[in-house]
């Protein structure tokens, strides 16, 4: 008879611990698939942005060149940053930031040209306007989270790998 009762209790144990390997199975896997979904909305948000700040970083020359600057669009270009810019990877931000502002006060540049002749830091200032959708291009294709299996410490302030030696 102690065979009998030890021979059920050990098929309910049995059954209770493949109820709790299974649970947890199938907790690790909603868990993986919603965690998908947000990577994934992450992604396009990511995306758009960038495909947003090269389309309006695409007109920032002719923009930066007209006679009296053109403020509608650079204010279009100011709040659109505003309202996305934390899509952005660091690099892109920072380059359409510069390229719209220097962009409104580029006739400052010009004007000072015009007096000294001297070209460098106008040449410089053009450069950033104009490169700011190959660097928004090249920034669209870095990673979008950090590996999970990566820990925090490791990244500084602008989420870099730091070479720390253990």
């Amino acid at each position: 008879m102690s065979d009998t009762i030890l021979s059920a209790l050990m098929s309910s144990v049995f059954g209770l611990i493949g109820v709790i390997v299974g649970s947890c199975i199938t907790i690790r896997k909603l868990r993986h698939e919603r965690s998908d979904k947000y990577l994934l909305a992450a992604l396009e948000l990511k995306l758009k942005a960038h495909q947003d700040a090269f389309n309006l970083s695409w007109d920032l020359p002719s923009a930066a060149h007209k006679s009296s600057t053109d403020v509608e669009y650079l204010n279009k270009c100011e709040k659109w940053y505003r309202e996305n810019c934390l899509y952005l990877e660091i690099e892109a931000r920072e380059a359409f930031f510069k390229a719209y502002i220097t962009a409104s006060i580029y006739y400052m540049y010009l004007d000072e040209w015009r007096e000294t002749k001297d070209s460098k830091e106008l040449k410089d200032r053009w450069r950033d306007i104009v490169n700011a959708k190959n660097i928004i291009e090249r920034n669209v294709t870095k990673p979008l989270i950090v590996p999970p299996d990566l820990k925090k410490d490791e990244y500084d302030y602008e989420g870099k790998i730091e070479n720390k030696k253990q």
